[in-house]
């Protein structure tokens, strides 16, 4: 399953979220800790360096930026 890595209050997570509603796609959705505070860790830095949402994890394939992200989608 997918999991998408957000902030409830990103314009750019709502349009990755736009997308995988319209595909059809299940996902799972994630607010990484500590992110708003800067300090975070884990799978989700890992996947992203930049530790910015949004972030999509597919199994062993990490992407992020909105934009990227929606290509992959597309190609998947």
């Amino acid at each position: 399953m997918l999991k998408l890595y957000e902030h409830p209050l990103s314009a750019y997570v709502m349009k990755v979220k736009m997308a995988l509603y319209a595909k059809g796609l299940d996902f799972e959705v994630s607010v990484p800790e500590g992110l708003s505070l800067g300090k975070t860790a884990g799978e989700f830095v890992e996947a992203n360096p930049r530790a910015e949402v949004p972030t999509l994890i597919d199994g062993d394939f990490q992407v992020f930026d909105s934009t990227i992200i929606l290509e992959y989608l597309e190609d998947k």
